[in-house]
């Protein structure tokens, strides 16, 4: 955090997050350092941001979960991807009768 905080005050700098797939765990780390920048309570536009930059994210939920203990965000950053992942469920497995 402490590294990416520094880069982002940086004019010009750019930062790749990358794992091997690139659609849960670097998603997910991505969403909490923009959430941490773009501070308490606009947790759903940091999560709109990810989903924009790479729509087939399915970001990882112990990585958020623990952002959001390490952001002391009480759970803010856990809401948006409850949302998302409801609705990725819903389109999987619509409810039947």
């Amino acid at each position: 955090m402490e590294f990416f905080r520094k880069a982002w005050s940086t004019p010009d700098s750019k930062i790749l997050i990358s794992c091997d797939q690139g659609a849960s765990r670097s998603p997910a780390l991505a969403y909490v350092l923009i959430a941490d920048q773009a501070g308490p309570g606009r947790e759903i536009e940091a999560f709109g941001v990810i989903l924009d930059i790479r729509p087939v994210a399915v970001p990882n939920g112990l990585v958020i979960r623990l952002g959001d203990e390490f952001l002391q965000r009480n759970g803010a950053l856990l809401t948006p991807l409850k949302e998302f992942y409801a609705k990725v469920n819903a389109e999987l497995f619509p409810k039947t009768g």
